[in-house]
């Protein structure tokens, strides 16, 4: 469910990006050619009208559908890919030839973020702390947010064994390049101003002149955001195909004609068009890094448990019996893991920091570490001899304990907002349907009963099951 929400909320981020872009680059070029009320219309501070948001996520789920096929998919999403490329690398050419790399700055701050002067807010720029650091990462998150999109297109490749790996960590190369790339030359092309919420990659070209650039970037920026849109809509319907084969959700959801997923992809648009025609760019931006990042951090999770947990099958050895080797207790070894990160990255909000709660943070570092050590300790009993995550449980406990630290570094309201969201939609579905129509249900006991086997045969079975795995 909350991977399902967190392709929703990308697509109904990118629609309302889309259209505060166009409205701030009509403003930005003195041309009105298009009513207010058509792009944004401010109701409250949390509620606001976008129909033209709407008309956007409705053609691009009218585009799945109409063309949603595997050839047509990856020609489209390839067309995508060589047009960003292309005008990333305009844009850092062009840039760098006005840029003046001699004011950036890489300072290497480790402070209380309190201790900063006001003077530090000057033109937009945040004081160089870890926790600043870590609440621009948690709001920016949705941004690395497309490696789960790729997972889940899984089912349109060839030989998802070995493309997926690749697709992932070739994209993630991909993105840092150009990500990097490009801040360097905005920033050296002069400080954005203090609440402007235009493209900067825009605004940069534009205050240097270049005004043919700042235009052929801003057409890059909406094609961007169209692809975003285009792949989440693709996306969510394989996620709720899935669901429905493994008897979470009903089986209407993952209904198909022609080998198109169309009740998936109407659902996907339709909730999409709902919540971005209401809600603020900036709650929907906020609510979609928390999202991505509460999938990676449960992520994480599975597969700490997945590959130190004992598999019903197998008895325990002697090893296990050890009061620091418990196979059976990881699930709860993690969840208390979880929680003293929760606690950690709480306490080193600077709110609390500020009224003397940040030392506490520090001392609940030490029960953390000692947590760690005893997942560490464990014997790995289930790994897959395909692709499998390295060094763990060190990578996903590092991984749990930075996104953690960037969910609580975003609004408070934004966590508040996805906690109501999942507790009302995806509980009441668990309860009254998952609960009763899981496959899981339906798979035989597939345990040994060590009394209808002596010792020898018993191993010769374990042997051969994990050989199997």
């Amino acid at each position: 469910v909350v991977l399902f929400f967190e392709f929703i909320f990308n697509v109904a981020t990118c629609a309302n990006a889309f259209t505060l872009n166009v409205y701030l680059f009509m403003q930005l070029v003195n041309y009105i050619g298009c009513p207010d009320y058509l792009l944004v219309t401010q109701l409250d501070e949390f509620v606001q009208l976008v129909p033209s948001a709407t008309i956007l996520i409705f053609l691009c789920t009218a585009l799945l559908v109409f063309f949603f096929s595997s050839k047509n998919s990856r020609h489209l999403l390839l067309f995508f890919f060589v047009f960003d490329v292309s005008i990333l690398l305009f844009v850092i050419i062009c840039g760098s030839t006005k840029a003046d790399f001699s004011q950036t700055e890489f300072p290497l701050k480790i402070i209380f973020p309190h201790s900063f002067n006001k003077s530090e807010y000057e033109y937009g720029v945040a004081p160089y702390t870890v926790g600043t650091v870590f609440k621009g990462a948690g709001i920016l998150f949705l941004s690395f947010s497309g490696f789960d999109k790729i997972a889940n297109l899984a089912s349109e490749t060839i030989n998802p064994k070995k493309s997926l790996p690749i697709g992932i960590f070739g994209s993630l190369v991909v993105v840092l390049l150009f990500y990097v790339s490009v801040s360097l030359v905005v920033v050296s092309l002069g400080h954005t101003p203090a609440g402007y919420t235009l493209s900067p990659i825009v605004w940069a070209l534009n205050s240097n002149k270049m005004i043919l650039a700042s235009y052929i970037a801003f057409g890059g920026t909406l094609v961007t955001l169209i692809a975003v849109i285009y792949t989440n809509i693709a996306a969510g319907p394989r996620l709720l195909l899935q669901m429905s084969k493994d008897g979470l959700i009903p089986q209407v959801f993952g209904w198909s004609y022609m080998n198109v997923p169309f009740n998936g992809i109407m659902v996907t648009g339709i909730v999409s068009c709902l919540i971005a025609v209401w809600v603020p760019y900036q709650t929907l931006s906020n609510m979609s890094s928390v999202l991505a990042l509460i999938v990676y951090t449960f992520l994480a999770i599975a597969i700490i448990i997945m590959r130190l947990s004992l598999p019903d099958h197998m008895p325990a050895t002697e090893s296990s019996t050890k009061w620091y080797k418990q196979p059976r207790r990881i699930p709860h070894i993690t969840a208390l893991y979880l929680f003293l990160c929760i606690c950690v990255s709480l306490l080193w909000h600077p709110q609390y920091v500020e009224l003397g709660y940040g030392l506490m943070s520090i001392v609940l570092l030490v029960p953390t570490f000692g947590v760690y050590v005893l997942l560490q300790v464990q014997t790995e009993y289930d790994s897959p001899n395909t692709f499998r995550c390295p060094l763990v449980p060190a990578l996903p406990c590092l991984l749990i304990l930075c996104n953690t630290w960037m969910l609580f570094s975003i609004h408070y309201y934004a966590l508040g907002f996805v906690f109501v969201l999942v507790v009302v939609s995806g509980v009441p579905v668990y309860f009254m349907y998952s609960v009763k129509h899981s496959r899981l249900n339906d798979r035989g006991d597939e345990s040994f009963a060590l009394s209808s086997v002596d010792e020898e045969d018993f191993q010769t079975q374990t042997r051969t099951h994990s050989a199997e795995i």
